[in-house]
């Protein structure tokens, strides 16, 4: 039976998947909805009965699993069910129940019709979380010793294990990218802003020196947002705030395509757009009078625009913190890297600092031509969705070499 080897990065807004069999040439990748619930059997069977029959959904559509009788529901298939909001939980416990799911859904998408598979698994957990990863361990082999994955049972042995900090598979692909003497010379920090937590790692001449993840995510500014303007849709909220924010550093790019390196600095020239004008942010609004619309579109506006500085206000008190005053790189990633792209180079400019920053930003969308070429896919041009996988991209590879795969 193949080897199946799997990173999974379960972060606040999705759940990103790395996989690949051994005997596969190339890496594949699944993004599902960080959703998970705990149902009775009486609540899914409602559900068949109410429109379960309907279509063909597949398994990563329609995800779950009994184990321990017990019957959880996971991704997409979760928000049929009022799931609760688990953001403010440990993330290692709900972490089991996505690996478990993510297992599944690939079982069944590679077709492995035999019960039993091995597998090889690395995770990424907030550094504040790293101590429990022995406890994670221990609780997923005994869950994954036999379950039932719509109607499929299966036997799964855990082969292997590693789990790093989140921002530790960052460092291990920048390593790999300058070399292993030119990581013992750095005094580097990763950072990653994502939808539940904030991460930063701090090495110094190749040796790992503090780590620290508050629940500082980017839920934090849509929280702040929304208590200054009434959102029916949160998750609405947060992609339309991206996709202007995507849209405003593409036409950027496209604007100064012709300039060199030397005539165009990317974060010195991004700036926040005039949200009121967004495409992504007018379709938030769903009043027709045209004042009217032209007041919502201008409260919403400035919601934003004061809730992006309350917001930032608490991630730099915290960075002041945490990341040391000489450095000589700083990796940037995480989903909210984007979002928070304009004030972490004002941050880091020598305008703001007491003492100069002579290092070096480095931003994981220049990783999106590796990560194509490992993947042979496309982000279609979205540094979005590069920023995202870019951890879990690290951790794969990492694993990958521990194992002694190919």
């Amino acid at each position: 039976m193949a080897d199946l080897f799997l990173v999974v990065d379960t972060g606040g807004s999705q759940t990103k998947i790395i996989y690949q069999s051994s005997d596969d040439d190339s890496p594949e990748f699944l993004l599902m909805p960080p959703e998970v619930e705990c149902i009775s059997q009486q609540q899914f069977d409602r559900y068949q009965e109410r429109i379960g029959w309907l279509g063909s959904p597949s398994p990563l559509q329609q995800a779950w699993f009994s184990v321990n009788e017990q019957l959880w529901v996971v991704g997409a298939f979760a928000s049929e069910f009022d799931p609760e909001d688990r953001l403010h939980e440990k993330k290692y416990e709900n972490a089991l129940y996505k690996v478990m799911a993510a297992v599944g859904v690939i079982a069944q998408k590679l077709q492995i019709s035999k019960r039993s598979l091995s597998i090889h698994l690395a995770m990424l957990l907030p550094w504040q979380e790293f101590n429990d990863r022995q406890a994670f361990e221990t609780q997923l082999t005994a869950l994954l010793g036999e379950f039932v994955f719509r109607e499929q049972k299966l036997k799964v042995k855990l082969k292997t294990f590693l789990c790093r900090p989140e921002g530790g598979g960052l460092a291990a692909t920048r390593m790999r990218q300058k070399g292993r003497e030119w990581f013992q010379e750095q005094r580097l920090v990763v950072l990653l802003f994502g939808h539940r937590n904030t991460s930063a790692l701090y090495f110094e001449q190749g040796q790992f020196k503090q780590g620290d993840s508050p629940l500082y995510g980017f839920s934090q500014m849509i929280d702040l947002l929304v208590a200054r303007y009434s959102v029916l849709d949160r998750q609405a909220l947060l992609l339309a705030l991206v996709k202007a924010m995507q849209k405003a550093k593409q036409e950027l790019e496209s604007k100064n395509r012709m300039l060199t390196a030397s005539h165009w600095n990317r974060g010195n020239d991004l700036r926040y757009p005039l949200w009121s004008n967004t495409q992504a942010i007018n379709a938030l609004v769903s009043v027709r009078d045209d004042a009217l619309r032209s007041a919502e579109l201008q409260a919403l506006a400035r919601a934003i625009t004061a809730a992006l500085d309350e917001y930032w206000e608490k991630l730099e008190g915290w960075m002041k913190r945490v990341v040391p005053e000489e450095l000589d790189e700083v990796i940037v990633s995480g989903g909210a890297a984007l979002m928070m792209e304009p004030k972490l180079v004002h941050f880091f400019s020598d305008s703001n600092r007491d003492r100069p920053f002579e290092g070096e930003l480095f931003w994981v969308d220049e990783l999106k031509e590796a990560m194509e070429e490992s993947f042979i896919l496309k982000f279609s041009n979205d540094a979005h969705s590069v920023a995202r996988f870019a951890d879990a991209y690290g951790l794969f590879d990492q694993m990958l070499a521990s194992v002694g795969a190919k």
